[in-house]
């Protein structure tokens, strides 16, 4: 998870900069809301046009379809290790 003493969110813009229109009108997630985690902990963010399998729903960004798209991570009151390049975001 990211180091934060707050909290943490990650937004997706559409190639124009604004948010992505979307049927569930989710436009970030983030750890204030109910993902769901993996068995072992980790968790795993779905950022693509197609609803993932139910179970994960929670967990769904929406994007369009073959358009390009720009993911905006936010850590408010990060801790030491993502100021100093000790933490890094997963790959995607």
């Amino acid at each position: 998870m990211p180091p934060v003493k707050a909290f943490w969110s990650i937004t997706a813009y559409g190639a124009d900069d604004f948010l992505i229109d979307n049927p569930l009108q989710r436009y970030a997630l983030g750890d204030r809301d109910p993902l769901v985690f993996n068995k072992d902990g980790s968790l795993d963010l779905w950022m693509q046009a197609d609803p993932p399998p139910p179970e994960w729903a929670a967990n769904w960004l929406p994007v369009k379809a073959a358009e390009r798209f720009l993911l905006n991570a936010r850590l408010y009151w990060p801790h030491e290790t993502a100021l100093d390049g000790r933490w890094n975001l997963p790959a995607i």
